[in-house]
């Protein structure tokens, strides 16, 4: 086994099962809710619609992560890790306020959010406290992904592994007891509320074991100084580049749902299994892939090009080849799949259909998602910032839209647009890496 292969495992395992947690939380939500008695396709629509916009505010501001995780790898591979000791407490104290006021700047809205998407009452009943409970934890969660990117910017996936495991054995036990553990016959309203206080409750738990390695294993301190760090203000412009690119990369899943709620409750609650499905696997190739984005910034602070070069090309072959199997086990069990999440036969059928497109879209995301880790371990937002603007802007909407529109595909276009996404995304970005690879070699 190749070096880079027995590292690409090393830090990737702990790592994938660390990043599967998230989506396994969602699934669990949905699952939950679907096997209500009444009123389940409601309950589905509305935590598939509260989950996507929690997932997007916590995924765009959640970007610091990414950004301590190159800074800190690049000091490690610079030999100067202990000069970072005064800017982790800055960057943990800047999220969590940040957190708080999302909390406090969202919460009170829901009616006039919620009503962007053209909501039926029903729906909006039942998403309203679940966005309002799970918003109670994004100062937690902000705090808890700032401390896994320092842990993995120190090459340590593992102890985000345990926090991570830890969390969903509790969140997906809680789901259980709180929806059916009460009532006999839970209604959306309650099943949606229910499993959202089991999430904050899992990340509060997450939160405190974060701190307890971060404090007895890594050399940091809390101790947050009054003199800000070198690192400080390129940190936030990075972070700034990434959320912009990740609420282009939104933009999809945002606009998707919204041409969702215009055909009906059933093609919400089909597409929010879909895309739960699909999140489940982009979180595991997230896992693969995130050797390449930990290790490059180490590398590159040794101006090891040779061994970058053949780092990404290891991530590449792994990821396509997992990208592939999981595509095989989803067309393999996928009339249980569909049934599993949804009782409505209508969305039975819708499921079954749609899985076809997102098993066809895993491979091209593998190669995607490996630049996009790559992009950001090296820190070069600004490139990836661009990218997701012109392909979630122009490339998936010159796409989706006329298909959607005029050639009455509905769900089907929707994905296909999908698809063309990933494919600008990861090919274009695979372009810039090895033209500006060969530009250092050649300098060098």
């Amino acid at each position: 086994m190749s070096s880079h292969k027995s590292h690409i495992i090393r830090l990737g395992v702990p790592a994938l099962l660390a990043s599967v947690v998230e989506p396994v939380l969602s699934l669990s939500d949905a699952w939950i809710v679907g096997q209500i008695p009444e009123h389940s396709t409601i309950a589905l629509a509305a935590v598939g619609l509260g989950s996507t916009l929690v997932s997007t505010i916590i995924w765009s501001i959640a970007q610091f992560r990414s950004a301590i995780t190159a800074v800190v790898s690049r000091y490690l591979g610079l030999g100067r890790l202990g000069q970072l000791d005064r800017l982790l407490p800055q960057v943990l104290l800047l999220n969590l306020v940040i957190g708080l006021v999302l909390l406090v700047c969202t919460a009170p809205f829901t009616q006039s959010i919620f009503g962007l998407y053209s909501t039926t009452e029903q729906v909006y009943q039942a998403v309203d406290p679940y966005y309002k409970i799970r918003a109670l934890g994004f100062p937690v969660i902000l705090t808890v992904f700032v401390l896994f990117g320092v842990f993995r910017g120190i090459q340590n996936t593992t102890w985000s592994m345990y926090i991570s495991v830890s969390g969903a054995v509790i969140n997906i036990g809680l789901n259980y007891i709180l929806v059916y553990g009460y009532q006999d016959h839970p209604d959306a309203v309650f099943a949606s509320t229910q499993v959202a206080l089991a999430s904050v409750i899992s990340q509060v738990w997450m939160l405190f074991l974060s701190l307890y390695f971060f404090v007895k294993k890594t050399p940091f301190t809390l101790v947050v100084s009054k003199v800000i760090h070198p690192e400080f203000k390129p940190i936030v412009l990075m972070v700034a580049n990434l959320t912009v690119r990740t609420l282009s990369l939104n933009f999809v899943f945002h606009f998707s749902n919204y041409l969702t709620t215009r055909i009906g409750n059933s093609y919400i609650a089909a597409h929010s299994i879909l895309v739960n499905l699909w999140l489940f696997t982009s979180f595991f190739m997230d896992g693969i892939t995130s050797a390449a984005g930990i290790v490059s910034g180490k590398l590159m602070g040794q101006e090891n090009y040779g061994s970058l070069r053949r780092l990404i090309r290891e991530s590449v072959r792994i990821g396509l080849q997992v990208s592939s199997l999981l595509a095989i086990v989803y067309l393999m069990i996928r009339p249980w799949l569909a049934s599993t999440f949804a009782s409505d036969p209508e969305v039975i059928r819708l499921v079954s259909h749609g899985l076809y497109l997102v098993c066809l879209i895993q491979p091209i995301a593998s190669i995607a998602y490996t630049y996009d880790a790559t992009f950001k371990g090296l820190g070069w937002a600004r490139t990836l910032r661009n990218t997701l603007v012109v392909s979630s802007f122009f490339i998936f909407s010159a796409v989706a839209i006329p298909l959607y529109y005029w050639g009455g595909l509905h769900l089907y276009a929707i994905w296909i647009g999908m698809i063309a996404w990933m494919v600008y995304r990861g090919f274009y970005l695979k372009y810039i890496f090895t033209k500006r690879l060969n530009t250092l070699e050649h300098a060098k």
